[in-house]
């Protein structure tokens, strides 16, 4: 509608009625899902334009590399108007890719793992070049540092001057917590966490050590606040510790001393090992450009995966999709009614009702239509095993269709078992595209996938060993 109120005047009412013909919205696909999209096609019938593949055929033609910018070849315009119908195919192709369009030039989007892959770097704060810091494997709940590897072999481009290193003096404040030890003697303490009356065994060395560490090293640590900017990579050039003598001592963190034990370190970015090497630290913090807390808007899609251990296989069930009016749909709720529109069907065509036997033999059980099998395939290398999407097979009136998904998340490669289920002990995780929040004050910027694990839930019973899957 906006290319057309822009064209105004410009063409001839026939050219108009050439681009509504030439971009006119198609027939929604399984429309009986989205009675909206219907009665959106009627409405649109003739008066809109499809932006997307309009966008689609303007942008090569308008944003050549070398070369006049054209129009394409369908509708033709006459010679007269042709420059006139540039301009303002080109002011509406400039309106729309700062609008509508929310594609990035590098999708981060890692498909067949379910997860967000990218890399930042910045000036080494001891001038040493580029710090080229990756996420690997992001699944898009908020970002911190322990999210990120430091590539010490790689470099993106960074600037590579650092910032001037600063100076701060003054007195560390002790650490304190609940339940620790006074330190003075025969003073009273505060009962209200008691780590004497923990309850554990021998052989539970993590509580063993967290008790230890809090009844006999808790008053050995000392806190220094330095306030830090946002999106900044710190690292402490130097401690030094002058005591009550006036001695100044230079404190080496821990991470380069040697102790029986090997290296320890805390609050550092990990090193990628270099092959035949051994994995260190970057002995920085990243602080990310990120805000407190994250406002989402609706679900515009949302795929619960399940294992399924009787089978061996998992389940991709679409719980929510966006329709073909850009709706959201509870695919549960499509499929309760389309079994209850079945069963008046049948009770309709007067078909004779079976008496109920007291024992019943169920030979198979009935897959909804937005069950999508995940079957277990070999991908040729050392990785072992990929999860291949499979269809259900439907028949009608004598006709075999594979069920295909209706949502985006589905429409990846074939996926890693561990991309799905990470854990063991986890049977379920969910994987959900959201809209941006809107207010009046802000437009969308973009939309997200996030994949977010869920509580340990079995599947009941070999669904799916009854029926055939097709690849």
């Amino acid at each position: 509608m906006h290319f057309l109120a822009m064209l105004g005047d410009v063409v001839a009412p026939l050219a108009r009625a050439a681009y509504v013909e030439r971009y006119r919205f198609a027939a929604p696909t399984k429309s009986d899902d989205d009675p909206d999209a219907r009665r959106l096609g009627v409405l649109f019938a003739g008066r809109a334009i499809d932006g997307v593949r309009l966008a689609a055929d303007l942008t090569p033609t308008l944003l050549p590399a070398t070369g006049a910018p054209a129009l394409p070849a369908v509708p033709t315009i006459d010679a007269g108007g042709r420059d006139a119908v540039i301009g303002v195919a080109q002011a509406w192709l400039t309106w729309y890719r700062a609008e509508i369009t929310m594609d990035s030039q590098t999708d981060t989007w890692i498909p067949e793992r379910l997860e967000y892959r990218f890399s930042i770097a910045a000036a080494s704060p001891l001038g040493r070049g580029e710090t080229v810091l990756a996420a690997p494997d992001y699944r898009g709940d908020g970002l911190e540092w322990y999210d990120f590897v430091h590539q010490p072999a790689r470099t993106i481009g960074a600037a590579t001057e650092a910032a001037p290193l600063q100076s701060w003096a003054g007195l560390p404040a002790p650490i304190t917590f609940r339940g620790m030890p006074a330190a003075r003697w025969w003073e009273f303490e505060d009962a209200s966490v008691d780590f004497g009356a923990v309850d554990t065994a021998p052989d539970d060395l993590g509580r063993l050590l967290v008790t230890e560490f809090a009844t006999v090293f808790g008053n050995d640590w000392y806190i220094i606040p330095v306030a830090l900017p946002i999106g900044s990579l710190t690292t402490i050039a130097s401690l030094v510790v002058t005591d009550t003598f006036g001695e100044r001592r230079l404190i080496e963190p821990t991470a380069k001393a040697r102790t029986l034990g090997g290296r320890w370190s805390m609050f550092a970015i990990s090193e990628d090992a270099t092959p035949g090497g051994v994995a260190g630290d970057l002995g920085m913090l990243f602080l990310a450009p990120v805000v407190s807390s994250q406002i989402d808007g609706r679900p515009l899609e949302e795929v619960l995966f399940v294992r399924d251990e009787m089978a061996d296989m998992a389940w991709a069930i679409e719980r929510v999709v966006t329709g073909a009016s850009g709706t959201s749909m509870d695919r549960t709720e499509q499929w309760n009614r389309a079994i209850a529109a079945s069963a008046r069907s049948d009770a309709g065509a007067g078909q004779p009702r079976v008496p109920l036997a007291a024992i019943r033999y169920r030979l198979a059980t009935t897959v909804p239509d937005h069950w999508i099998p995940l079957l277990p395939v070999h991908d040729g290398t050392n990785r072992g095993v990929r999860l291949q999407r499979g269809a259900m097979l439907h028949f009608d009136t004598g006709v075999t269709t594979a069920i295909e998904p209706r949502g985006q998340v589905l429409e990846s490669a074939p996926c890693h078992k561990d991309s799905v289920l990470r854990s063991k002990t986890q049977d379920r995780c969910r994987c959900s595209i959201r809209e941006p929040p809107r207010s009046t004050n802000a437009k969308p910027i973009s939309t997200r996938l996030l994949p977010t694990s869920c509580a340990r839930t079995r599947v009941p019973g070999p669904i799916g060993v009854s029926q055939k899957s097709a690849r």
